[in-house]
């Protein structure tokens, strides 16, 4: 599993993770909330109506990675595969966001 973090964020900042069957490999992700990882593929996660310090978040792969990643922040995008990101102890329209492949 792998957290996504942000301190200060609604003191709820170490309780969100993405998490992948036993039986899968190791996808790699990272997680960085202060800017993309060098050497590595990064998507920002950005929810401009949220007042806090979302806008220098990234969930990494390594290049190698057959994983390539979307960010909504409208809604799920039509024609790819879409998990909600929905963030309950915010109240800031994380309703609406969603990461896709």
């Amino acid at each position: 599993a792998v957290v996504s973090t942000q301190s200060g964020h609604y003191g709820r900042g170490n309780d969100n993770y993405f998490c992948w069957k036993q039986t899968v490999k190791n996808p790699g992700l990272r997680w960085r909330s202060w800017g993309p990882i060098p050497g590595m593929r990064c998507t920002q996660i950005h929810e401009g109506a949220d007042p806090h310090t979302w806008n220098d978040n990234y969930l990494c792969v390594p290049h190698s990675s057959k994983l390539r990643f979307h960010w909504s922040s409208a809604g799920g995008i039509r024609g790819r595969r879409c998990l909600q990101w929905l963030e309950t102890a915010d109240p800031h329209t994380w309703s609406d966001n969603f990461l896709c492949v």
